[in-house]
């Protein structure tokens, strides 16, 4: 039985909304800072389509860190620092040149010795690398891949589950619009984003009444 009608957001979208999907042209509105409820540092990524309204169009995306190493695909060991900073060198490259990027990057935050150097970032280290980057980033183009979780709501219609909470993807997820970026501009995208994969959209699974082994649906409060 179909509990919930599941709404499916387009592979490429455009307009003045952002979706889950490959949104074509988002104007990079900069990096912030945000202390989560455990005074944690957030880094904040917001964009807005371009064409769009800055405030009313904009969505955000929060990155908290944490400490440790993983072991990857490969077996390879891997800090949970090394990957975010591969994972916004991969960004950056889409909005300026490796070269700038690196120059800023590690300037304001540590430089790892290795790929499993476990690192901690602190919250005046992350204010450097926004002050520093923001002014060459901030307003370009980029073409940009957001992925999310699936989200019960309520709409005339009845219930039916929406893409929300916009992460994150696993690189590869930005292209350059921009000419003179380290990513060269390309007439139609590389990016890939399938609905019905688990690493673009986190399923949400509807709970189902109990059944008895009969198939009858258990009502009762005891044995």
């Amino acid at each position: 039985m179909n509990f919930f009608e599941t709404v499916q957001e387009p592979v490429s979208t455009g307009g003045n909304y952002i979706k889950a999907g490959i949104n074509e042209k988002l104007v990079f509105d900069g990096f912030s800072i945000k202390i989560d409820k455990n005074g944690n540092p957030m880094l904040v990524r917001t964009f807005y389509p371009e064409g769009g309204d800055a405030e009313k169009t904009s969505r955000s995306q929060y990155e908290s860190f944490s400490q440790g190493v993983r072991t990857d695909r490969t077996g390879k060991q891997i800090s949970n620092y090394v990957s975010w900073v591969t994972s916004v060198l991969h960004f950056l490259d889409a909005l300026t040149t490796r070269k700038q990027a690196s120059s800023v990057m590690f300037t304001t935050l540590p430089v790892p010795e290795s790929d499993s150097d476990d690192i901690a970032v602190t919250q005046a280290q992350l204010e450097a690398f926004v002050d520093a980057i923001n002014p060459i980033v901030k307003g370009k183009v980029v073409r940009y891949k957001f992925v999310g979780e699936e989200k019960e709501s309520t709409k005339e219609a009845g219930k039916i589950i929406t893409v929300a909470n916009l992460k994150v993807a696993f690189v590869p997820y930005a292209e350059a619009m921009t000419e003179g970026c380290e990513k060269p501009v390309l007439a139609e995208t590389k990016l890939r984003f399938n609905p019905e994969s688990k690493w673009d959209v986190k399923k949400m699974i509807p709970i189902a009444p109990d059944v008895d082994t009969f198939g009858s649906s258990d009502t009762s409060a005891g044995f």
